[in-house]
C-alpha cells in the first residue's frame, strides 16, 4: 500500500507515454493502437501472464500479472494484490491490510505496463518491422517530465525518446528503452522488459500460498461505528505466529482503536499472535 504513490510516479516516467499519435499517420499505427494493445486485460488475454522488468539507473523492481493476483518485487518489500487483497512482506515481517468500509483500488494496475493518462503527447518517430518484430522510437515532451530531473539536470537536459520492439501481430510489447540525451554528451538509459507468458515468481507463490492458508490461522475483526444502528464489521484471516493486520479506513475513523464495543478501553499496541482479535473503531465527531 505504501509504494502505490511511488509507482504511480515512477510508472508515469518508465513504463509509459505511450498514448498520443493520430489515428492515421504515415506509419499506418498510432500510438493508441499501442496503449489499446497493452493495457493488462489484453496482454492477460494473448498470454495468461506477465512479468515487467525494470533494470539499469532506478531501484530494481519488477511487476507480476496473472489471472489470481498481481506481484510488485523490490529488494526490501514484495507485495501481492488479489481481488480481494493486499498483502506484504518486509524486514521478515508479514502484513495483511483489512478494508474497513472501503473498496480496494484495482484501477492502478489496469494499464500495466502502460500509462495512458500521462503518455498522450508522445510522437512517433521512425518505424520499422523485420519479421515478427516493429521497432518504434518516440519522441517525449520534455516539459511533462521536466519534474523527475534535478534542477542541474534541466538545465543540460535536451531530449526524451523512447525506443521500443513490439510484435508485430498484436502489438504488444516486449522491451522499451526510455533515453535522456544532455547537452554536456550524457545519456539515462533505463530498459523496460515484458516477459510474456512469465512463470510465477516463487516469492509471489509464497505469499499467494500464505494468505491462502486455511488451518493454524487467527481472524481479526474491526467493528465501525460500535453500539449504532450504523455498526458493521470487517475480518479477514491471517496465519497465527506474527502477521500483522494494517486495518485501512476512511478518515473519519482516525480516532484510534479500542478493544471493547463501548471503547473505553484503547488499544495499546500488544497484539495476541495465537488467538482472534476484535477492535472497535468509532467515528470522530466533528466539530
Amino acid at each position: 500500500m505504501k509504494k502505490i504513490a511511488t509507482l504511480f510516479a515512477l510508472l508515469a516516467f518508465l513504463l509509459c507515454c505511450t498514448a498520443c499519435g493520430e489515428a492515421e499517420n504515415e506509419f499506418g499505427i498510432s500510438m493508441q493502437d499501442i496503449v489499446d494493445a497493452n493495457h493488462t486485460e489484453k496482454l492477460l488475454e494473448h498470454y495468461g501472464s506477465f512479468k515487467i522488468i525494470v533494470s539499469d539507473g532506478v531501484e530494481p523492481f519488477e511487476y507480476y500479472v496473472d489471472r489470481q493476483l498481481v506481484y510488485e518485487g523490490f529488494p526490501d518489500y514484495q507485495a501481492i494484490t488479489t481481488e480481494d487483497s493486499y498483502y506484504y512482506t518486509e524486514q521478515g515481517g508479514y502484513y495483511r491490510t483489512l478494508y474497513a468500509g472501503v473498496e480496494m483500488d484495482h484501477a492502478w494496475y489496469a494499464q500495466l505496463p502502460l500509462d495512458e493518462e500521462s503518455c498522450l503527447a508522445e510522437e512517433i518517430l521512425e518505424l520499422q518491422q523485420e519479421g515478427d518484430v516493429i521497432y518504434l522510437k518516440t519522441k517525449l515532451p520534455q516539459e511533462r517530465f521536466e519534474d523527475f530531473f534535478s534542477a542541474a539536470e534541466r538545465e543540460k537536459l535536451e531530449s526524451l525518446a523512447v525506443e521500443y520492439e513490439l510484435d508485430a501481430e498484436t502489438n504488444c510489447i516486449r522491451t522499451f528503452t526510455q533515453i535522456a540525451m544532455f547537452t554536456d554528451g550524457e545519456m539515462a538509459r533505463q530498459i523496460v522488459t515484458v516477459d510474456q507468458g512469465a512463470y510465477r515468481p516463487d516469492i509471489a507463490e509464497n505469499l499467494y500460498m500464505r494468505l491462502s492458508q486455511t488451518d493454524e490461522i487467527r481472524t481479526v475483526t474491526v467493528v465501525l461505528d460500535p453500539l449504532t444502528e450504523e455498526e458493521r464489521s470487517y475480518s479477514v484471516t491471517v496465519p497465527k505466529g506474527g502477521d500483522e493486520v494494517i486495518p485501512y479506513c476512511s478518515q473519519e475513523y482516525s480516532g484510534g482503536m479500542y478493544l471493547d464495543p463501548e471503547c473505553s478501553i484503547p488499544f495499546a499496541g500488544e497484539v495476541d499472535y495465537e488467538n482472534d482479535m476484535t477492535f472497535y473503531i468509532p467515528r470522530v465527531e466533528r466539530e
